[in-house]
């Protein structure tokens, strides 16, 4: 199961049978917004040593290729966004929980909801879910591929995308990411490009 948050701070399991649970609202810090040219904080710093020491934990290298990576946002802007969007969509941010890195919010059948994205022992799982995985981006695959649906659409902050990135996710949908350098016909600029994002999400 999964914990997560609606817009009134309760935690409950947006999976096939969601179970809820009581949580503690979140209190505003008074500090300056964050911003991302600010010194790095502890917790990028630990992500930077992650992403030295196993490239499958490269997450906000990859943000300016996914689009759903909106950096530091609040639970209750992220809600407001989502509540415009078609159900399913779905958006990564910033945890305002200094020992959490991320959280995914999505628009679930009853409104916008949001779980925290737990990073442990190098693997990323959802709160709540024992399974885990190597990448935030197979854990948002696994969900979106799943037959229980709750995540269909990535909700991008620029739209739409480019022909370039329709294209590199098709051929990573197609052939897999493992076969990008077998490929016939492709060149080493194109291959490098490819392989920046090899995730169909």
């Amino acid at each position: 199961q999964w914990n997560h948050r609606r817009t009134t701070r309760h935690h409950a399991e947006p999976g096939r049978n969601p179970a809820a649970s009581g949580g503690n609202p979140r209190t505003r810090r008074t500090t300056e917004p964050r911003s991302r040219t600010t010194e790095p904080t502890p917790r990028t710093r630990e992500l930077r040593t992650l992403r030295t020491t196993d490239p499958t934990l490269r997450t906000r290298e990859y943000s300016p290729d996914h689009g759903y990576y909106w950096g530091p946002m609040e639970m209750e802007e992220a809600h407001r966004t989502l509540l415009l969007t078609p159900p399913g969509s779905f958006l990564i941010r910033d945890s305002s929980q200094p020992d959490v890195f991320f959280t995914l919010s999505y628009h679930g059948d009853r409104g916008p909801v949001s779980v925290r994205v737990l990073l442990t022992s190098q693997s990323f799982r959802l709160n709540g879910s024992n399974k885990a995985f190597d990448s935030l981006f197979a854990l948002l695959r696994f969900y979106v591929e799943s037959s229980h649906r709750r995540l269909r659409r990535a909700w991008r902050r620029e739209q739409p995308m480019t022909l370039q990135q329709l294209c590199r996710g098709r051929i990573v949908e197609l052939y897999g990411a493992e076969r990008i350098d077998s490929l016939p016909g492709l060149n080493q600029v194109v291959i490098q490009y490819l392989q920046d994002y090899p995730y169909s999400v």
